[in-house]
């Protein structure tokens, strides 16, 4: 069997952390695979020794400013997204929506009609890792025997243009989400497309994650609880606002707590502004992007994603493997990666819950004990190496 896998781009985190653990274990079954990339990336910083990089050379004719200008006016439901934006002009996400539904209109334009056919019928599945134009590039550009995209989040909450998608992912045979509550969110966005849906869980490799967690002793200076959160440092997923917030009012109750976050983003500057403007500069703190986030979450009393939306968190899954107590809001999968009070905790995915569940966590540490050692009996390498939905998908 022969596989490719298409991803846009190489860079560290995201969607190359969810694949170069899959292309590991592929790899380690003898499982033919090449990688095609459309950009160069962050490759020759990584070991990709077990996979065989190319890049696609498909020609694209470009599209002037006007006439993406005109193109987007002719598009259905542009009227539609105008007066989605008058409407809720003070929503500061906003722009972010408007964004998606531009990039997404131009990147189905570009695909369907501007970039020219590529033969991959050489391999018996060719792969989009990314939703967006990798999957449309895969779906209306390549001739293949099996075609599968993949779309990561939670597709409704990450409002995904719905027009577009329906039109550029008719040509995919299968489309993979990393859980079954994505599965279902896109169902029922789409239903046009609903037959195509499938799940497949995004796998680990467990004994690198534990190697890894042990590389560094030094991290960070411990104090009488220590929150970790490994995450992309943008605000319209990751609730970051919400965060400080909630630290604040965990500071004014006297607690002796501090939390670290583990990455970078867009968000960055509006965080540092807020940790300032809510006085929490002594028990936020951002430790910037680290290459390997294992020794921090392992040292940490309780790992927490308070995000507004996810598709099914692999920084969650990595917590679990190094047995440290995860907390986390209820996103669309939060129920399939943790067993409420027994392996973690989930908070509803509001301000006041988030509160709440944070500071009973830290007044009450017998709880916190029973999770770490309930954790230490899951069996990790069945739970989170298995790619037998992947290998089902790709074959049958």
């Amino acid at each position: 069997m022969k596989i490719c896998i298409l991803s846009y781009r190489f860079f560290t985190g995201g969607f190359t952390g969810s694949l170069l653990p899959l292309l590991k274990h592929l790899n380690a079954r003898g499982i033919e695979v090449d990688l095609m990339l459309f950009e160069k990336g962050d490759e020759d910083k990584m070991d990709t020794s077990f996979v065989n990089i190319i890049y696609n050379s498909t020609p694209r004719r470009s599209m002037s400013k006007i006439e993406k200008a005109i193109r987007l006016f002719f598009t259905p439901h542009f009227v539609e997204q105008r007066k989605y934006r008058k409407k809720h002009e003070d929503d500061p996400d906003i722009v972010y929506r408007n964004n998606v539904f531009v990039g997404q209109t131009l990147n189905r334009l570009y695909v369907m009609e501007y970039t020219e056919k590529c033969d991959l019928s050489q391999y018996d599945c060719v792969i989009a890792w990314e939703e967006g134009y990798t999957s449309y590039f895969l779906a209306n550009a390549v001739t293949a025997k099996k075609k599968i995209g993949y779309i990561h989040p939670d597709y409704q909450r990450a409002r995904f243009c719905k027009f577009a998608d329906e039109i550029a992912l008719q040509g995919l045979d299968k489309i993979a989400f990393v859980s079954n509550a994505t599965v279902k969110s896109f169902q029922e966005a789409i239903p046009s497309l609903a037959d195509k849906a499938i799940c497949i869980p995004n796998t680990l490799v467990v004994k690198e994650i534990i190697d890894k967690s042990k590389e560094e002793t030094t991290t960070f200076e411990k104090c009488a609880f220590d929150i970790i959160s490994v995450c992309r440092l943008d605000n319209v997923s990751k609730a970051l606002d919400r965060a400080v917030r909630v630290s604040a009012r965990l500071k004014a109750d006297g607690l002796d707590f501090k939390w670290y976050f583990v990455g970078d983003g867009v968000s960055r500057e509006l965080m540092e502004g807020w940790i300032k403007e809510y006085g929490v500069e002594d028990t936020v703190i951002l430790l910037g992007e680290k290459k390997n986030p294992h020794p921090y979450t392992i040292n940490a009393d309780l790992f927490v994603l308070q995000s507004y939306y996810e598709g099914k968190p692999m920084s969650v899954a990595e917590a679990m493997i190094l047995e440290t107590p995860v907390m986390i809001s209820h996103f669309a999968s939060a129920y399939e990666q943790v067993n409420d009070g027994v392996t973690g905790f989930i908070a509803e995915n509001d301000e006041d819950s988030i509160y709440e569940k944070l500071k009973e966590i830290i007044t009450h540490p017998e709880k916190l004990q029973t999770v770490r050692e309930n954790l230490t009996k899951v069996d990790k390498h069945a739970t989170f190496e298995d790619i037998t939905p992947f290998l089902d998908a790709v074959q049958n």
